[in-house]
């Protein structure tokens, strides 16, 4: 799989949440899936999420960045946030 495509940066995503906040795999399985509802993650683990992805693709992800994330993102909504910070960067 090519670093920095999509398929990789999903995975790379998913392989995140799993360690970070003990979810199944199953649980990440549909792009449908919301952050906060569903996933029940909240605005702190928001933040610690963007740190741990910061380093595993060692990439800045900027903050403001977050402000664009509301309660009802979903997982599709949030690679696509994450793959455009990465885009941004030339990768």
């Amino acid at each position: 799989m090519d670093p920095f495509s999509r398929e990789w940066i999903e995975d790379q995503i998913r392989e995140t949440l799993i360690e970070e906040f003990e979810l199944n795999e199953e649980d990440l399985v549909s792009a449908d899936t919301q952050l906060f509802d569903d996933l029940d993650l909240d605005s702190l683990d928001l933040i610690d999420l963007w740190v741990a992805l910061e380093k595993r693709f060692s990439v800045r992800l900027h903050e403001l960045n977050l402000g664009k994330v509301e309660n009802t993102i979903t997982l599709g909504e949030f690679y696509d946030l994450v793959e455009s910070c990465i885009r941004d960067q030339g990768h």
